[in-house]
């Protein structure tokens, strides 16, 4: 919290490579949201193995572990747990999708904190509620001897941190002065080294998931199926031109024979005929 007022109550001066990482991001941002265009399908492959390797590694550093053959089983079933470790596992991948489905309508309060921690605990012991006793982060060497690592906030002033956390969050947000990305490094700055460690580490993430998307296998159909989803989200009259806007990299003959088979099936009609054929979805 004490990085956060400072970078927001004085005149903000970035560094060039802060800098250069804020645009690399900017960037990356920009190619992502043609990915999410062009290919909806590979996104959701992708999509399913980052909850997978982020519910279970995240809770292996908790120490949590479960058999690798139950992981699909834990994470995407609905079968019952057979153990308390499994319970956490999917309740960390609950709140990874419930952040991955409505990241951008959640707004950041103490009750969404409290959700979220709910569901990474799976809903049992202190889940969903601030600590009760004071507890600092604690170094142990080889030799057995331990300092303090971190000096954390007590347990009896955590309530009141918190709120002021939160609101000098929201007040740095409409106040739009700060890069956003260098206030979320802020907000976490308690848990990492350097402001410039945390876009380092998104921009490398941003760099391994374009690595993986061009070496993931769309399924079968979904060309197709970007075609149908295009076409039954116009409003009101519509071109060929304008659905393969919302399709890139479906070829013009996919989408006309797409487009004669609904045709056949009486689920679009032709308004206007011609070079320039005007539609509508019956």
């Amino acid at each position: 919290m004490n990085t956060l007022k400072t970078i927001t109550g004085s005149p903000l001066l970035i560094p060039s490579v802060t800098a250069i990482y804020l645009s690399g991001l900017g960037e990356a941002r920009g190619r992502q949201e043609l990915y999410t265009r062009q290919s909806p399908q590979k996104l959701k492959t992708l999509r399913e193995h980052a909850l997978i390797e982020s519910a279970v590694s995240s809770n292996r550093i908790e120490g949590v572990t479960i058999d690798r053959s139950r992981v699909a089983t834990v994470v995407f079933g609905k079968s019952v747990l057979r153990d308390r470790e499994e319970e956490e596992v999917r309740g960390y991948k609950e709140a990874l999708k419930l952040i991955h489905d409505k990241g951008r309508s959640l707004p950041v309060s103490e009750e969404t904190i409290k959700h979220l921690h709910s569901l990474s605990r799976g809903g049992s012991g202190d889940a969903g509620e601030y600590k009760t006793k004071n507890r600092d982060i604690i170094e142990k060497y080889p030799d057995g001897r331990e300092r303090i690592r971190f000096k954390t906030v007590s347990a009896a002033e955590t309530p009141g941190a918190m709120e002021q956390l939160v609101a000098l969050w929201n007040d740095s947000l409409r106040d739009n002065r700060v890069p956003e990305l260098v206030l979320l490094a802020a907000w976490t700055l308690t848990f990492c080294v350097y402001i410039n460690y945390i876009l380092y580490t998104l921009k490398t993430a941003c760099a391994e998931f374009e690595s993986r998307f061009s070496k993931t296998t769309a399924p079968r159909g979904s060309r197709r199926q970007m075609v149908e989803e295009a076409i039954l989200s116009m409003k009101g009259s519509f071109t060929l031109n304008d659905i393969m806007d919302k399709c890139p990299g479906v070829s013009i003959d996919t989408v006309r024979k797409i487009f004669k088979e609904r045709q056949k099936e009486g689920q679009v009609e032709c308004l206007v005929q011609g070079r320039d054929a005007k539609w509508r979805v019956k």
